[in-house]
């Protein structure tokens, strides 16, 4: 069953617990929010929020693969204070709508050149990539083909530079999972055969307890962040083939960039996994945040802010003046 379940049995790699706003995030304060649409390569139109002003965009990519950008928000808007923050929803999720879907505009490339495309609109040479989980995924595809265009990354919770970390990843979930837990997950795998999206809705569901330091709240949660205004389970399924078997190593190794890695200490994707990111880079620095899992911007604010909130100042440059 272990080896059932350490890849593609699981469904969804890194489509994990995103939680709605409103637990616990810092004020933001009064930031101004603008909503705009930009025309990706291949003629789609992608949702992007932006949120405050700043010389050096900072780009924020949300995990799944197939979430909208809704649940980072607040970090947004805590982000927002000080800098511009440009908040897509990426292609098939949210207001970003593939229709008629085509899951053949659903791959690796296309969603790269969705963050150039967002870039080259946003008027900046450069942008900081800040990604959670499957969007740390992303950050570092983009870096690895638009290095010179990075002037920072920031990686949460990331997943590897290769598929190597997913095994140890579904085994630290299966690890945390009770028995009832498992009964769900054996039932989402069993319905997988004939409605994928659906079982990897169950999937997601009965992973939750794992994901968060306080499984109650993770249950409590689970309907917000597993449901069809949050999560387009499509777009995960697309991408799972690539996430099983990919290797971004060759090149990652020219870029220079300055690279802050930042992981909860107990995040299922494992302590070793953020350490292999962090040997990458030449310019990197690597935090482990205590109490702490997947979602540590959110379970443990105050440090999370603490650590990113310096190096995107040092990085993204003084906020322009109104």
């Amino acid at each position: 069953m272990t080896g059932r379940c350490s890849g593609a049995g699981l469904t969804l790699l890194l489509a994990s617990l995103h939680l709605a706003s409103g637990q616990g995030a810092p004020d933001a304060g009064h930031v101004v929010r603008a909503d705009v649409r930009i025309t990706s390569a291949d003629d789609l139109s992608l949702f992007v929020r932006q949120y405050g002003t700043g010389e050096t965009p900072i780009v924020l990519l949300t995990g799944g693969p197939g979430y909208s950008g809704d649940y980072f928000e607040e970090v947004a808007l805590r982000l927002g204070r000080q800098q511009r923050v440009l908040l897509p929803d990426q292609r098939g999720t949210g207001r970003s709508v593939i229709n008629p879907w085509d899951v053949s505009r659903v791959t690796i490339e296309a969603s790269v050149a969705d963050v150039e495309a967002l870039r080259a609109h946003s008027g900046a040479g450069e942008v900081i990539v800040v990604g959670h989980s499957w969007g740390g995924v992303l950050a570092l595809a983009y870096a690895a083909q638009h290095g010179r265009r990075v002037r920072a990354l920031v990686l949460i919770g990331s997943g590897g530079a290769t598929s190597s970390w997913n095994m140890r990843y579904s085994q630290n979930i299966l690890a945390r999972l009770n028995s009832d837990d498992m009964a769900a997950v054996l039932e989402a795998q069993a319905l997988m055969a004939t409605d994928p999206e659906a079982a990897t809705i169950d999937m997601i569901r009965a992973i939750a307890p794992a994901m968060l330091m306080d499984r109650e709240l993770a249950w409590r949660e689970a309907d917000a962040y597993a449901g069809p205004a949050t999560l387009t389970p499509a777009v995960n399924l697309a991408l799972q083939g690539w996430l099983q078997d990919y290797d971004l190593g060759d090149g990652l190794s020219a870029v220079d960039a300055p690279v802050l890695v930042v992981q909860g200490a107990h995040d299922p994707i494992g302590k070793e996994t953020a350490r292999e990111i962090a040997d990458l880079f030449a310019n990197s620095e690597l935090h482990f945040i205590d109490d702490a899992a997947h979602e540590p911007y959110m379970e443990q604010a105050e440090t999370f802010y603490e650590i990113v909130e310096p190096f995107l100042s040092v990085h993204a440059g003084k906020p322009k003046q109104e």
